[in-house]
């Protein structure tokens, strides 16, 4: 059933991200989104950061 999923999304061009919003990665899982961004509430670069990477969408 995942494969198949899988294939329909590929054909129609579906992308995942990911948000991860804390001081750590959760290294599980997060390889099957195309792209992963972490936000670090105790860094205050971390939103510059992620507006970067939205914006280079």
């Amino acid at each position: 059933m995942f494969e198949q999923a899988e294939q329909e999304f590929e054909e129609s061009k579906t992308k995942f991200y990911s948000l991860i919003i804390g001081e750590s990665e959760n290294k599980g899982g997060i390889e099957d989104f195309d792209s992963n961004w972490v936000y670090d509430t105790r860094n205050p670069h971390s939103i510059l950061t992620l507006v970067k990477n939205l914006n280079d969408l």
